[in-house]
């Protein structure tokens, strides 16, 4: 499948890219997994400060999994269950990470993308940015990493509300709402991001680790990491994902059945 993850090092910054424009970004197992240890290695990389994340192009950050994929890990629940996995270790790397991860988000954050987007420490968009999480019009039962990526900044109605109903929010309401913290221009979009990530890059980087961990303990440790991975990946082998996958390729609407 198409679709790569790179990061470059420019100290004391790095950049990771998610790198599949003809799916909006979209990752596939492969490139979660690849994103994992992108991070990794940066954090791993001596002079290091503040990673940025971002999306190819200026069209989406991310599209979140992969689409076609997804309809082939759908077909059993040992793969599905990989496929949550490779998630996870994305997620958890990113909320692990010991120095400060940026997002860059050009257009679409959509899905785990926006999921991604919300477990860095702080985002800047542009003003094209469109976000939501169309999980459960999919069929697809998130992770708790994922939800409480979200949570943490918008709170549990707003987390509701965008989880449960699936609404995209173009850029004012997302930042009204605590999705993301800055709003630029399109044009100005990396030069902020870079601005903001080397204002950072020069404080006390011991300080800057501590209170990172300080606030990452505040968003993420309020239980177990993700005690329902297998509910999330049953929701992959399910029902309701093929019903959507199979209304997708024929342009027509996913009708469910009452459970």
């Amino acid at each position: 499948m198409t679709g790569t993850v790179s990061y470059k090092l420019h100290r004391p910054l790095a950049s990771i890219t998610i790198d599949n424009p003809s799916k909006r970004n979209a990752l596939h197992m492969q490139m979660w997994r690849a994103l994992a240890t992108a991070v990794d290695e940066c954090v791993a990389s001596i002079g290091v400060r503040v990673v940025v994340l971002r999306g190819s192009g200026s069209t989406a950050f991310s599209a979140g999994g992969d689409l076609e994929e997804l309809d082939t890990v759908s077909q059993e629940l040992r793969t599905s269950a990989e496929f949550i996995e490779s998630v996870e270790a994305a997620f958890v790397a990113i909320s692990g990470s010991p120095i400060p991860i940026v997002a860059m988000i050009a257009g679409h954050a959509i899905g785990g993308g926006l999921a991604l987007a919300c477990t860095c420490d702080l985002r800047v968009a542009a003003d094209t940015l469109t976000a939501g999480i169309p999980a459960t019009r999919l069929g697809v039962v998130p992770t708790r990493t994922e939800l409480a990526a979200i949570q943490s900044l918008i709170g549990p109605s707003r987390t509701a509300d965008l989880f449960l109903t699936g609404r995209l929010l173009k850029a004012e309401e997302a930042a009204a709402w605590g999705l993301v913290d800055r709003v630029v221009s399109l044009d100005s979009l990396e030069s902020e991001t870079t601005e903001l990530a080397e204002r950072i890059a020069e404080a006390a980087p011991g300080a800057v680790r501590q209170t990172l961990s300080m606030l990452r303990y505040a968003r993420f440790a309020t239980g177990e990491r993700d005690g329902d991975l297998g509910v999330s990946a049953r929701s992959l082998a399910g029902q309701e994902l093929r019903v959507t996958l199979a209304a997708i390729r024929r342009g027509q609407i996913p009708v469910f059945e009452d459970v």
